[in-house]
């Protein structure tokens, strides 16, 4: 083995170590309220979560209802989650249906956060949220 290929390997070799050590230190951590948040009454909905900011290329940074896009704030199908609905996700926490979205149909949610790189980085998930009527 040649020592440029050597050095390649090294290179991809730490270079995912710090995505590994970046994507550890990111996760989501449970605040203390978070933690202790009585969820009880809340309906269980078994959802399809993506997650969106203001700063994403072609959105608005006001939602449906005329709020701020920002940590707090989900989109939804309103045929499924009416306008103003709370709900509480683990690992983000409390939110309000205050946004539509044009992708967003049936059983899935689109989660706000402050930032594109939070966004990205939550991605797309199946999740268990708990719906307050």
């Amino acid at each position: 083995m040649k020592l440029s290929q050597i050095g390649k390997i090294f290179t991809a070799f730490v270079f995912t170590i710090a995505l590994v050590a970046l994507f550890a230190c990111a996760a989501p951590q449970a605040s203390a309220h978070e933690a202790s948040h009585p969820h009880e009454g809340g309906r269980v909905m078994y959802v399809t979560a993506t997650a969106y900011s203001a700063l994403d290329p072609g959105n608005s940074p006001y939602t449906a209802t005329g709020t701020r896009v920002r940590h707090g704030v989900i989109a939804v199908d309103p045929s499924v989650i009416p306008l103003g609905t709370r709900v509480y996700i683990p690992d983000y926490g409390e939110a309000v249906a205050e946004d539509i979205g044009w992708g967003v149909k049936g059983h899935m949610i689109d989660v706000a956060f402050d930032t594109h790189e939070e966004a990205l980085m939550f991605g797309r998930q199946e999740l268990e949220i708990y719906v307050f009527d």
